[in-house]
Order: C-alpha cells, then sequence, then structure tokens
C-alpha cells in the first residue's frame, strides 16, 4: 500500500490501522462539500448511469430509502518513530 510505503519512507513504524466504511447520501454529500452546482450534476448524472449499467465511476453507488448512496471508506494509520 502507497500510505504504509509512506510511514517507512519516513522512518515510522506503523503501529494501528483501521479501515471504517460509511453510508452516505450523494445529495448530503455534495451539499457538505459545497459541490459546485454544475460539478454536482455531472457527478449525479454519472452515478445515476452506472446504477442503469452504465461506465463504473469507483464510487459503487446503490439506492437506499429512494437516494443515490455510496460507501465512503475513512482510513486511520499510526505511526511510531
Amino acid at each position: 500500500m502507497e500510505l504504509e510505503e509512506l510511514y517507512r519512507k519516513h522512518g515510522l513504524t506503523l503501529i494501528k490501522e483501521e479501515c471504517t466504511s460509511m453510508a452516505v447520501a450523494l445529495a448530503a454529500w455534495l451539499a457538505l462539500t459545497k459541490t459546485a452546482e454544475n460539478e454536482a450534476k455531472e457527478v449525479t448524472a454519472a452515478l445515476e448511469d452506472e446504477l442503469r449499467g452504465g461506465h463504473k465511476t469507483g464510487f459503487a453507488p446503490y439506492i437506499k430509502e429512494g437516494e443515490v448512496y455510496f460507501t465512503q471508506r475513512w482510513l486511520f494509520m499510526m505511526g511510531k518513530k
């Protein structure tokens, strides 16, 4: 993994690594990140296209309670010198 190599490169020992998956509503995420309206429309269209079997975006969208969602992964890494 690239981040693990970055730790080694700087003389750090990786002592903890955790990955947390979070379900995120696309509309809420776009609002939170203050995505410009034209870009938000483009992202939404791409995810909706993927849901219809189109090009993969890497977001792996799904429908939950009538809204477009995706899974966001948070990575926590702790190193020691």
